[in-house]
C-alpha cells in the first residue's frame, strides 16, 4: 500500500466517524445516557443535565433530565406543558423502597404547602404504591410526563403505572428542582449549571 492510499483511507475513516450520530452524550459513574430520547408520539427530548444523587458521600443513582428544549430556568420548566423525562439509574448495591419513599415524601412536604398536599394526596399515594420493591444497582426508573396522558412510572422498561393528573407533573419534578431539592448539587447538574 502506498502512502497516498493510506492517507486516502485515513481521510475516509475520519470523515465517516465525524458524520456518525452520537449514541451517547454523557457518561456518569459507569452509566451511559442517550443524547436524546423519542417518546411514542414522536416528541424528541434533549438531555438537559445529568448528576449524582448522593447521601453521606455515597453515590445512590445517576439522575438525568430530558426536556424538549434545553433550559436552566426552573420556573420556565415548571410553567410549560411540554413532555419531560426524569431518569434515575441506580449505581448503589441496594436502596430500600422505604428509603426512596421517605426521601420523596420529604421532597413533597418541603416543596408544597398543606393545601396542595391535601389536594394531591391520592396522586402522591398512588406514586408511592409503584415503589414496593428495593432499587438495586442497574435498575433504571423513568418518570415520563406526556401531555394528554400524564406521568408514566417505568422501571427497567416495564410500565408500573400512570398518574393522569396534570398538576402532579410539577409537584413531582419539584422533588429534584424545587426550592428544597432532594440534593442541591444534583439540581444544579440537572439544570445544566
Amino acid at each position: 500500500m502506498t502512502i497516498n492510499t493510506l492517507m486516502k483511507n485515513l481521510i475516509v475513516v475520519i470523515i465517516s466517524i465525524s458524520f456518525c450520530p452520537l449514541v451517547y452524550s454523557a457518561q456518569k459513574s459507569g452509566v451511559y445516557l442517550d443524547q436524546q430520547v423519542t417518546f411514542q408520539k414522536g416528541e424528541v427530548l434533549q438531555l438537559n443535565g445529568v448528576g449524582l444523587k448522593q447521601k453521606l458521600w455515597i453515590e445512590l443513582y445517576v439522575g438525568s433530565l430530558y426536556l424538549v428544549d434545553k433550559n436552566s430556568n426552573v420556573i420556565d420548566i415548571l410553567s410549560n406543558s411540554n413532555a419531560y423525562r426524569l431518569q434515575m439509574d441506580f449505581v448503589y448495591q441496594e436502596v430500600t423502597h422505604t428509603q426512596l419513599i421517605k426521601d420523596w415524601r420529604r421532597g413533597f412536604e418541603k416543596n408544597q404547602d398543606e393545601e396542595t398536599l391535601k389536594k394531591m394526596k391520592n396522586n402522591i399515594e398512588q406514586f408511592y404504591s409503584f415503589f414496593n420493591t428495593n432499587a438495586v444497582k442497574g435498575d433504571r426508573y423513568r418518570l415520563d410526563y406526556i401531555p394528554g396522558t400524564g406521568t408514566k412510572i417505568i422501571k427497567n422498561k416495564v410500565l408500573l403505572g400512570i398518574i393522569p393528573s396534570v398538576d402532579f407533573k410539577n409537584i413531582l419534578l419539584e422533588i429534584w428542582l424545587g426550592n428544597f431539592p432532594t440534593d442541591s448539587d444534583l439540581k444544579k447538574n440537572l439544570l445544566g449549571l
